[in-house]
């Protein structure tokens, strides 16, 4: 089996470091690498060598450009068209675009494996709760209530938690709970009494008026397109983006919860 690895962040190396095949990588043009993987241009790239090729996890964008350690690298259109019939692709965040490129071959994202969520979510919560302690912290709002906004909520119960939902039967678990798309007087009125806050829902529901009426130091940890639009959001000196927690706090151990991944899949084919 041969693996071909096309960009990608830190998390990347560790996870090309951690799989015992032939890799060959592009973007990694002054990384030090084991010695089964080999660094080369895309332009050198045919992808009929390869049983599997794995994209970064944000995918490919309308450019059809994907990140690299090496900077932006742009594809071309026809590169997916000479891929073996059995061909597997990895990524993360799989869009429109992407899904129709690739709607006739074998199209895997890390982010809804069980195992590959778990373990970010525990490296996310790490890397949050580093940040957190750096700052006054007794009042803390959680906007969210899913998977990742629960186990925080758990976690600093300990603290003063207020809870943004819109799931009634959950909510009633915490006496200070909020609704967030159908009471902004609601969230105005945490926003102000927050010493921290953090936003785990990937929708712009923070704007102007509620930073406004905060000192709160704002972090946002959702993926795109975040808790709040990037462009408004460089205005205001207390909001903090703060995605791909896994990839800048550890990205060492987020590698290998993706080489797992891998490994556990060609284990489950040869069975």
């Amino acid at each position: 089996m041969k693996i071909l690895v096309l960009g990608g962040d830190k998390r990347y190396i560790s996870l090309m470091n951690n799989l015992d095949y032939p890799i060959d990588c592009v973007g990694y043009e002054n990384k030090k690498l084991n010695e089964n993987i080999v660094k080369k241009k895309i332009e050198d790239i045919n992808l009929y060598k390869y049983d599997i090729v794995i994209l970064p996890i944000l995918g490919i964008n309308d450019n059809f450009e994907i990140n690299s350690l090496d900077g932006m690298i742009k594809l071309d259109k026809e590169l997916f068209d000479t891929s073996k019939k059995d061909c597997v692709f990895y990524t993360g965040l799989i869009t429109d675009m992407m899904h129709h490129l690739f709607e006739n071959k074998d199209l895997v994202s890390f982010l809804q494996d069980k195992e590959v969520k778990r373990g970010n979510d525990v490296l996310t919560i790490e890397g949050v709760l580093e940040r957190v302690n750096e700052k006054k912290r007794d009042n803390i709002t959680i906007l969210g209530f899913g998977n990742l906004g629960s186990k925080l909520s758990y976690i600093l119960s300990d603290y003063n938690i207020n809870i943004g939902t819109n799931d009634e039967y959950l909510a009633d678990y915490f006496p200070r709970k909020f609704f967030l798309t159908t009471n902004k007087q609601a969230m105005k009125i945490y926003f102000k009494s927050s010493d921290y806050i953090i936003n785990t829902v990937p929708k712009n529901i923070i704007d102007e008026e509620l930073l406004k009426c905060t000192s709160a130091h704002v972090l946002d940890i959702a993926s795109s397109p975040y808790g709040m639009d990037k462009d408004i959001s460089k205005n205001y000196f207390n909001y903090h983006l703060y995605s791909s927690i896994p990839s800048k706090y550890a990205p060492e151990e987020a590698g290998k919860i993706l080489a797992k991944k891998i490994i556990r899949d060609q284990k489950g084919k040869n069975i």
